[in-house]
C-alpha cells in the first residue's frame, strides 16, 4: 500500500477488498480497549490510590493546573466514554438507561463492555449493584475509583488512570497510517484485534467513528479508533503487533489532522500508561473495572 506523504492530507486509501489477511497474522498482537470498551493488556495493576495534586508547589507558588480544571478534564473523559457506550450499544440495538449518577445496559453488553458505569463520584454501591442485577456475569466500570465491590462478590480486574492531552498542532499524517474505509479491511482489523461481533464491519461509515490502520507493506501491524465525543476526542482500541508498538505521538498527530484543536482523552495502565505520560498526556484520576 502506498504510504501517505507527510505533506498531504491523511490518506483514505486502503488495501483492496480482494487482499488476503495480513502476512503477519502469526505475530503476537498487543491489544488495549480503553475509552470505549475495556480489555486487560497485561497482568500488571496500578495502585488504586490517587492523590489529588497539591494546589501549590513546594516553593509556595500557585499551580496553574488547579484541581477544578483537572476535575473538568476528568468529567469530560468520563462523558466521552459514556458517549462511546451510547453509540456502540445503539449500533447493537441494545437499550440503555441513565440518570445523573449511573449509566446501565438493559440487555447483555457486547464483549469488552461493562453493564454498569458510574457517571458521578459515589461511594455507596447499592444503586450500581441494583442496576447490575439483570447481569449475573459482567462488569461495573467505576469511573472515579471510589467503590469497593469485593465484599459483593466482584474482583478488581484492573485499575487504570484517565488521561487527557490537549490538542497538538497538525504537522501532517504520520507514515504507515490510513483510514479504514472498506469492509474487507475492517474485517481483517477486527480479526487481528479480536473484536469480531463487537465492532460492526461498517463502523467506519458512522460519522463519529474514525477507524485507523497501520501497515508495513501489505501487513496490518496496528490500529486505533478516534471517536468524536463533542468537546473532546476519545482514543481507544489501540493495538499493535508485539514487536512494533504504537507510538502515542503518531496517534496525537492523526487526531490533529482529523480533529484540529481538540483535546484527546483515554485511559491506560502499566507500560501503556508510561508511554502516554511520556507523550504529554496528563493523569486525571482512577478508573476501576470490577468483574464477576
Amino acid at each position: 500500500m502506498r504510504r501517505p506523504s507527510r505533506s498531504t492530507k491523511l490518506s483514505v486509501s486502503s488495501p483492496s477488498a480482494s487482499s488476503s489477511l495480513p502476512h503477519c497474522k502469526t505475530r503476537t498482537v498487543r491489544r488495549r480497549l480503553t475509552v470505549g470498551g475495556w480489555r486487560p493488556a497485561s497482568n500488571r495493576r496500578l495502585s488504586t490510590h490517587w492523590e489529588r495534586p497539591s494546589s501549590r508547589e513546594a516553593d509556595g507558588t500557585a499551580v496553574v493546573q488547579t484541581a477544578a480544571v483537572r476535575e473538568q478534564g476528568l468529567l469530560a473523559a468520563v462523558a466521552a466514554s459514556r458517549s462511546w457506550y451510547d453509540d456502540i450499544f445503539d449500533l447493537h440495538r441494545i437499550a440503555v438507561g441513565s440518570d445523573l449518577a449511573l449509566w446501565w445496559a438493559e440487555g447483555a453488553p457486547p464483549r469488552w463492555h461493562s453493564a454498569v458505569k458510574t457517571l458521578a463520584p459515589m461511594s455507596d454501591h447499592s444503586e450500581a449493584l441494583r442496576r447490575m442485577e439483570p447481569h449475573p456475569h459482567g462488569s461495573i466500570a467505576d469511573s472515579f475509583g471510589l467503590l469497593d465491590l469485593a465484599p459483593s462478590g466482584f474482583d478488581l480486574l484492573f485499575a487504570a488512570t484517565w488521561l487527557r492531552r490537549r490538542g497538538v498542532a497538525a504537522t501532517g499524517p504520520p507514515l504507515r497510517w490510513s483510514r479504514v474505509i472498506d469492509r474487507a479491511l475492517m474485517a481483517a482489523w477486527n480479526q487481528r484485534h479480536d473484536t469480531v461481533g463487537v465492532l460492526p464491519s461498517d463502523l467506519w461509515v458512522h460519522p463519529r467513528f474514525t477507524v485507523l490502520a497501520r501497515h508495513e507493506g501489505d501487513d496490518l501491524t496496528g490500529g486505533a479508533i478516534l471517536h468524536d465525543a463533542g468537546t473532546v476526542v476519545g482514543l481507544s482500541n489501540t493495538w499493535s503487533v508485539d514487536d512494533d508498538p504504537v507510538d502515542p505521538h503518531e496517534l496525537l498527530a492523526l487526531a490533529a489532522e482529523l480533529h484540529p484543536g481538540r483535546a484527546v482523552v483515554d485511559y491506560a495502565w502499566g507500560a501503556d500508561l508510561e508511554a502516554m505520560l511520556g507523550a504529554g498526556f496528563e493523569p486525571l484520576g482512577p478508573q476501576h473495572i470490577w468483574v464477576r
